[in-house]
């Protein structure tokens, strides 16, 4: 006899309860004072904790992006995506905590707003991937997930292709890549985001 399936809920609640263990588990002051954090943003209903290794506010943070996102574009049918890949934006497995990740999201939006048009705005985020190349070296790779707003995208692409460059020695083959969402697909998009 098969157990039944979990619900979304269930998986989270177990998602949570696997990382606080996990955290107890290192036995240092920082994951002790982390995993205390999490379980108070588990166990408070008014309580938010805002931290990424948080589950619970991660799911909210993306939601709300979401339904803005949603909100802002439902007249629209078709709407641009990028994802753009900074060749600084890749850091070796074992030096992610000395990543500068403020500086990194200052430097690429000043790039950014130099080349938008005034009739045109970006809404995005910076992502970070844990990546391996043909299952040898593994890194980090953080990188630009943005909306479109506004005028016409051909002449921001060209510039913003100009700008960012492929580097095959970090694997970027394909610095900016450009899809189009139709609307329907928008919330699922967003919350990916």
């Amino acid at each position: 006899m098969c157990a039944p399936k979990k619900t979304c809920q269930e998986h989270i609640d177990d998602q949570v309860r696997l990382t606080i263990k996990r955290l107890k588990k290192m036995n240092t002051p920082k994951s002790h004072k982390l995993a205390k954090e999490i379980e108070k943003c588990r166990d408070e209903d008014a309580y938010n904790c805002n931290l990424a290794a948080c589950r619970l506010c991660r799911d909210k943070t993306q939601l709300a992006f979401a339904e803005a996102i949603t909100k802002h574009f439902k007249k629209k049918k078709r709407i641009k995506f990028f994802t753009v890949i900074p060749a600084d934006g890749w850091v070796a497995y074992h030096d992610i905590y000395s990543f500068d990740l403020l500086s990194f999201k200052r430097r690429h939006t000043t790039k950014i707003k130099r080349i938008l048009p005034n009739d045109m705005c970006v809404i995005g985020v910076v992502d970070v991937s844990l990546n391996s190349f043909e299952n040898g070296k593994t890194w980090w790779q953080f990188h630009l997930h943005f909306y479109l707003l506004g005028g016409r995208a051909s002449e921001f692409t060209s510039k913003l292709r100009e700008r960012f460059i492929k580097d095959e020695e970090k694997a970027i083959f394909r610095p900016v890549k450009v899809d189009i969402v139709p609307n329907k697909d928008l919330p699922s998009n967003a919350a990916y985001v």
